[in-house]
C-alpha cells in the first residue's frame, strides 16, 4: 500500500531519473534491495530528470537510511540519501 506523504514521513534522494533510464518499477526494486526492505514500505516515487525521491515508512528509516548509506558493489557511483 502507499503510504501517505505526511510531514513526519522520511523523504530519501536518489540518483535515477528518467533521463538516466530508470522508471519507477525498477528504483523500486532498487531501493528495496539496498535497503532490505519491502515495498510496500516505500511510499510514492517522484521523479525528475536525473534524479527521484520517495517515502519510506517511518518504522524503517533509521535502518534504511544505514544500510544505503554503504556503498554498494553493483552501483558504486550511486547515492541514496535522506533529505
Amino acid at each position: 500500500l502507499p503510504i501517505s506523504r505526511e510531514t513526519d514521513i522520511p523523504q530519501i534522494f536518489n540518483e535515477l531519473g528518467f533521463k538516466t533510464g530508470a522508471e519507477p518499477k525498477r528504483i523500486l526494486a532498487h531501493v528495496c534491495r539496498r535497503g532490505d526492505i519491502d515495498s510496500k514500505m516505500v511510499g510514492a516515487i517522484q521523479m525528475q530528470a536525473l534524479s527521484s525521491t520517495f517515502d519510506v515508512s517511518e518504522s524503517v528509516a533509521a535502518a534504511f537510511a544505514r544500510r544505503v548509506s554503504r556503498r554498494d558493489p553493483r552501483d558504486p557511483e550511486l547515492r541514496i540519501v535522506p533529505i
